[in-house]
């Protein structure tokens, strides 16, 4: 396993994910002479070719698990995740 850690002082979250999609961009280049990455497990491909689509995380993954995250403390919250799991066999 590789690890890539980064630490920046005074920096908002803005820099450091214009930082990151710098360092990751660039990275990717470099060693495979191009954007895209390959995973032949799926046949898709990464592409980290920037700009990287920034989102809110909330909503999106509400919307891709037909989830609601209003409340993600509750018991009811942790059951439906936990369903959601189980039927979509995620480990």
């Amino acid at each position: 396993m590789n690890n890539i850690e980064l630490y920046s002082a005074y920096d908002d979250y803005n820099n450091l994910m214009d930082l990151t999609e710098d360092l990751l961009s660039k990275l990717v280049l470099k060693i495979k002479k191009s954007y895209k990455i390959n995973l032949k497990s799926n046949y898709k491909d990464i592409d980290f070719e920037p700009p990287f689509r920034v989102i809110d995380i909330i909503p999106f993954l509400s919307d891709k698990t037909n989830i609601n995250f209003n409340n993600i403390y509750s018991d009811e919250f942790n059951s439906e995740l936990i369903n959601y799991f189980k039927i979509n066999n995620i480990k």
